[in-house]
């Protein structure tokens, strides 16, 4: 080690051999230069602590074949004669590499669907599913078939597909259609006719008058029942669904098979406790005159010692069986006058002279009329459908 620093200014500085070391009287690496401290000082150190150096002098291949480099321009000239289009290269910096690949990206399926083609649907594909890659030695060929249409938005590398004649609206006025046909139960079919005959049973549904406690409709004022008649209904089921199958000549019934039950009579001096009861059928606001079928209902009195100030003890009911007619034109009509095109018929009945007052025996004028209605809810009411008259039917 030196034992003091010297200094010497000089203009030309000519030796034949010239020693370096550092400071503590190291060797100085083979790979350092003298740099300049830009204050006029210098230092050692190497030249990609100034800047970064890269450099090659041979690029190997995966089959063997070396490329040397043009030292001339510093430049690797890089050739393919691979499919167009087909052929990428990758830089990456950080790790000074460089990547050639004809392997395309993964392909990006749709696992829903969407409402249209639009161009922000195929930039963000929902619920998407990547499939495998797809070598540059292939392509992918799409085909509609039939009524398939596919449709593209190229700078999106996006492919739709969808049925040019079955929308996702003729598919729900079909579901609707079918799913108006869920409250009829068939329980026989003949197409020998051309058109279907058939009867039905109409299952319970929220348009049924059903339970106990119903209130009848006074015709009479609460304080005076002149005629002491009630009104009140009690099932009803949809008909524009049997719409397509009517013609002139079909034959058109409705049976019920009701289960009703009433209060106790209060006997009079009439001493009249059988009771009329009038059946028929109403769409909307429109009477079925034909359909109009009168029966009675049946009442109690195992003894006269039953009498009480309160009524008859035991119940007054009707369980009668009541084929009902309809003319098909009718029905067709009062379809044709409702907006939308969609009407219920519903079963009303009348009890002329129900109520007691004076002289005439009946139900009790002191409290609301209310029955109780218990039809079957699967097997309480048929529409009977007839396009080819039986031989023993007679209207």
């Amino acid at each position: 080690m030196a034992s003091g620093v010297r200094s010497l200014d000089l203009d030309v500085l000519q030796v034949r051999t010239l020693t370096v070391k550092t400071a503590q009287n190291a060797v100085i690496p083979s790979t350092y230069v003298l740099i300049s401290g830009g204050d006029g000082s210098t230092y050692w150190n190497s030249v990609s602590s100034i800047f970064p150096v890269s450099s090659f002098k041979t690029v190997y291949g995966n089959s063997g074949p070396t490329l040397s480099a043009d030292l001339t321009f510093n430049t690797l000239k890089i050739s393919t004669t691979g499919i167009q289009g087909l052929f990428e290269s990758y830089i990456d910096p950080t790790t000074s590499t460089m990547m050639l690949s004809n392997v395309l990206p993964a392909s990006v399926v749709n696992l829903g669907s969407v409402a249209t083609v639009n161009t922000i649907q195929a930039a963000t594909v929902p619920n998407p599913q990547t499939l495998l890659p797809v070598t540059g030695q292939s392509t992918i060929k799409y085909f509609g078939v039939g009524d398939v249409l596919l449709s593209t938005i190229n700078p999106q590398n996006a492919v739709f597909f969808s049925i040019s004649s079955y929308t996702s609206v003729g598919y729900s006025t079909i579901s609707g259609e079918t799913f108006k046909w869920r409250s009829t139960m068939v329980s026989t079919l003949s197409t020998m006719a051309g058109l279907p005959s058939f009867v039905s049973s109409i299952p319970f549904n929220t348009g049924w008058n059903w339970g106990s406690n119903l209130d009848m409709t006074l015709v009479d004022t609460p304080t005076t029942f002149t005629t002491g008649d009630t009104y009140f209904s009690t099932m009803s089921f949809p008909v524009n669904s049997f719409l397509p199958y009517l013609t002139l000549s079909t034959k058109m019934f409705v049976e019920i098979k009701p289960s009703y039950f009433f209060s106790s009579m209060v006997v009079s001096t009439d001493s009249n406790i059988v009771k009329p009861i009038s059946s028929f059928l109403m769409g909307g606001a429109t009477q079925f005159g034909e359909s109009l079928v009168t029966s009675y209902v049946t009442s109690q009195m195992p003894t006269l010692a039953s009498v009480s100030a309160n009524g008859l003890e035991g119940s007054n009911y009707f369980t009668t069986n009541v084929l009902m007619q309809l003319n098909s034109s009718n029905v067709s009509t009062v379809c044709a006058q409702a907006l939308p095109l969609s009407t219920s018929i519903t079963v009303h009945h009348r009890m002329p002279g129900i109520i007691q007052y004076n002289s005439r025996s009946g139900l009790n004028n002191a409290v609301n009329p209310q029955f109780t209605n218990i039809t079957s809810r699967t097997g309480g009411l048929y529409l009977h459908l007839y396009n080819q008259t039986p031989a023993n039917l007679s209207v």
